[in-house]
């Protein structure tokens, strides 16, 4: 059962879940039920039926309640009926049955529910492929993407949805048809971001949201969200709460202590004005705002950013010391994420791989591995390794190649580099280094002029876009540290070049790189410049 779970996605949810759910969906079921003497009820993945017992406890006994309870597992379902109980006015349906399979003969007025967490790896590529063109889903998708729009769509006419969920479909790119299915068929209530409160074992960060099925955008349209504050450990003046649900239900405050740490609270609204979901205070919209009207371009318009190399078998292709029973020809330095810090490489930290392509050319040319006996040698002793991966022969390659490898003039070319994870944004400068896969970089479009490169440099390195980064694309990890991938980056807004501040800016970022300067002063001369670029007081 053990292995089922973790296979099926299943994370039962505690009271405390539940009761912060209800909460914050009150104010809408009152008024859903103010004149109706009979409301239908689904929770779609029950599990020991937590947020069942949560909102039965909390409706009128005068009420008829039809409760449609699914799962897959019979003894879940067993233990649902048990934990409910009996009470008069209440007909439950223990369905036995997996959600998605489910073909309801009625709409329901309001459903609940912790949805399985499922990633692509873990669903197989043929199921993956089903739900995405069923429910129109893109990118790498999550089981719960499938429930949560299905469920949607399950609603009646001004039902109420609560529904607890990893918090990454409001931030990737995955989530981009969820979000867009959300902005479309729902009115929001509240939408909380939970962040690293770990309020259940799963090892994801949860956000709860609550919505109405209409498309009249007159409700509050409010958010929470809160995070462990990592930098600030002086609790003066700070309450503590016993319980997460205790402050959310009881206090206004924007910071709060539970189990020994000091947790930050935001509050503001939910914009919706981009057909995408942002939460925003108020002073956070002013800013984004101010950084996207004082910019004529994003940055995926000028450069591309891309993931590094992968070998899916690096004990085999890259060494920290060299290879000194391969040809030199086929050795080369390959930048990883430990060698990347703020505007120049660490060259003592980066390691070396083999590239069993022809560097002497711009395109992609597999070498000839007879002319290469060392390599041939050394390909042979890891030949066991090598052929295990067998999906690089399907692919029409050859056993040794590299799974991405991209072009040697990619790397031959100048480029930014930067972490894929950090806790605030780390590019570096680099003029023909490979790039290992834990990493990403950014290479100029054909005839973009070079400065560019420079100019791009300073701004991603800044205070003021790292401080947009983190409200436009708040997708923090446990380790509080925030993800700088493709599909973030290249959305950053960017000001035109031809003006004497951005020149300024490529003259003391050029100097950062290639001279012995202060870096303190430069920084903070850029950081200056940057701010008064996006029409800010430096």
């Amino acid at each position: 059962m053990t292995k089922n779970i973790k296979q099926d996605g299943i994370v039962f949810s505690e009271k405390e879940i539940a009761q912060i759910m209800i909460h914050f969906s009150k104010d809408k079921i009152e008024k859903l039920i103010k004149h109706k003497d009979e409301i239908r009820i689904l929770e779609p993945s029950v599990g020991d039926g937590s947020l069942i017992v949560e909102l039965i406890s909390y409706l009128p006994s005068n009420i008829n309640l039809n409760i449609d309870c699914l799962d897959i597992h019979q003894d879940f379902l067993k233990n649902t009926k048990n934990n409910i109980g009996l009470r008069n006015n209440v007909n439950i349906n223990l369905i036995n049955v997996d959600y998605l399979n489910y073909n309801p003969l009625h709409s329901y007025d309001i459903i609940i529910s912790n949805p399985p967490y499922v990633r692509t790896s873990i669903i197989g590529a043929e199921k993956s492929q089903f739900l995405k063109k069923e429910y129109g889903l893109s990118g790498k998708v999550d089981l719960y993407h499938a429930f949560f729009i299905k469920m949607i769509n399950e609603l009646s006419t001004n039902g109420i949805i609560s529904i607890i969920t990893s918090n990454k479909y409001l931030y990737n790119k995955s989530g981009k048809k969820l979000r867009e299915h959300i902005i479309k068929n729902l009115s929001l209530e509240y939408l909380l971001d939970l962040g690293d409160t770990k309020l259940f074992e799963a090892s994801v960060l949860p956000s709860i949201l609550i919505g109405e099925k209409n498309n009249i955008k007159k409700n509050r349209n409010k958010f929470i969200s809160i995070y462990e504050n990592h930098n600030d450990k002086s609790n003066k003046n700070v309450l503590p709460f016993k319980s997460i649900y205790e402050f959310l239900s009881s206090s206004e405050e924007n910071h709060f202590i539970y189990n020994d740490k000091i947790f930050d609270v935001k509050r503001g609204n939910i914009c919706l004005e981009t057909n995408d979901i942002l939460l925003l205070e108020s002073d956070d919209k002013f800013f984004v705002d101010k950084v996207q009207n004082n910019s004529t371009l994003i940055l995926k318009d000028l450069a591309y950013v891309k993931v590094g190399i992968k070998t899916t078998a690096d004990k085999v292709f890259i060494h920290p010391l060299g290879f000194s029973d391969v040809e030199p020809e086929l050795i080369h330095n390959i930048i990883i994420s430990k060698s990347i810090q703020k505007w120049k490489v660490n060259r003592q930290k980066q390691k070396t791989i083999i590239y069993p392509y022809n560097f002497s050319i711009d395109k992609k040319e597999v070498i000839n591995i007879d002319e290469y006996p060392k390599c041939k040698n050394f390909f042979y002793q890891n030949e066991e390794i090598l052929k295990k991966r067998t999906y690089v022969m399907e692919s029409s390659k050859e056993w040794f190649e590299i799974w991405v490898s991209h072009t040697p003039k990619t790397w031959k070319s100048k480029k930014l580099v930067l972490k894929d994870i950090s806790s605030h944004g780390i590019f570096a400068y680099d003029d023909g280094s490979v790039v290992n896969g834990d990493s990403f970089f950014i290479v100029l479009k054909e005839d973009i002029d070079e400065d560019y490169l420079f100019y791009l440099l300073g701004i991603l390195n800044s205070k003021l876009m790292y401080k947009y980064h983190q409200i436009m694309f708040p997708n923090k990890l446990y380790s509080n540290k925030n993800r700088f991938n493709s599909q973030y980056v290249e959305k950053y807004p960017i000001p035109e070049i031809n003006t004497p501040l951005s020149k300024e800016i490529i003259k003391n970022v050029k100097k950062l790189i290639f001279e012995d300067v202060n870096v303190a002063h430069y920084e903070e001369v850029i950081n200056n410049l940057c701010n008064e670029l996006y029409g800010f007081n430096s």
